[in-house]
Order: structure tokens, then sequence, then C-alpha cells
């Protein structure tokens, strides 16, 4: 997902990834909210999507505490009604609290965390050596994205 407009990013790769011979043509515009709805019909076998989430207008570190105090006991209510072996999240929407990733020295390993949540273990792994030759600089990335091996992975 990029949260500009297509034209911004045929721009961008054609200039950094100009092997990949990127054309308006190839994306589909969309809101935010449009993606979930698109990508969630992929989702085939899963009858709904959970989305946890808390609000607050206090100030604190106790209210901080108290509401993800509040969000986790939610989300532990919630588990028994979500997939199982493995329990799998929905990229759109990044739980954070199931793993972070750096992006440092260990960055497949805190992937593996999340990673295999999203993805699956196979699937992470092959996303991985994807990630390693599309993005070899890893541009792109967010705080659950797929990590690119470093050279003792390679």
């Amino acid at each position: 997902m990029y949260l500009e407009n297509s034209i911004a990013l045929v721009t961008l790769l054609n200039k950094d990834f100009i092997e990949l011979g990127v054309e308006i043509s190839d994306y589909i515009e969309m809101s935010w909210i449009e993606s979930a709805l698109f990508y969630t019909n992929f989702l085939i076998g899963n009858i709904a999507n959970i989305q946890n989430e808390v609000n607050w207008d206090e100030l604190g570190v106790e209210a901080v505490s108290r509401y993800l105090s509040f969000t986790r006991v939610m989300y532990d209510y919630m588990t028994p009604f979500v997939s199982k072996n493995p329990s799998e999240a929905f990229l759109n929407y990044m739980d954070l609290d199931i793993g972070v990733n750096s992006h440092g020295k260990n960055a497949y390993a805190e992937g593996m965390v999340y990673g295999h949540k999203y993805f699956k273990e196979m699937n992470y792994k092959r996303l991985t050596m994807v990630k390693t030759t599309v993005d070899p600089s890893n541009f792109f990335r967010n705080e659950q994205s797929i990590p690119t091996l470093s050279s003792s992975w390679k």
C-alpha cells in the first residue's frame, strides 16, 4: 500500500527502480477504507475482520496504562473468535502488540514474530527473499513490513 497518488509512486519507482518498468495503468488508486474492503475480499474462509480500537481524551501515564490494559483485555476476550493454528492477523490492521521491527541487524528475527502470524512461516521466508531482490535497500518499510535479509542471511 502506498499512501500517495499513483503518479507520485510511478515517478519514484521509475527513478530508483527503472528495471521494474512500472506504468500508471499498473496501479489502482483508492482510499484507505476502499483498500481495506478490497483486500477483505481475498480473505476466503474468514467470516469477519475484528479491529480493536480504544480512544481516550485523558492525559498522563496512568490513563495510557489503563486504556492499553483495557485494549489487551478485549484482545484476549476476542481470541477464541479468531482463526486458530496459527492465529492470524491481516496487515491492513497493524497490531503492534504482536511485534515491531527496528530494521536493524536482527530485522529478520524481529519480523518473524509478526510475519508468521500475518503470512505464515513458509510465506514469510519466501516474501523476505522477494523483498531482498526487489527492494534491497528496504526503502518501502513500516513497523511490520517484510524485512530484507542481511548479508549473513543471503
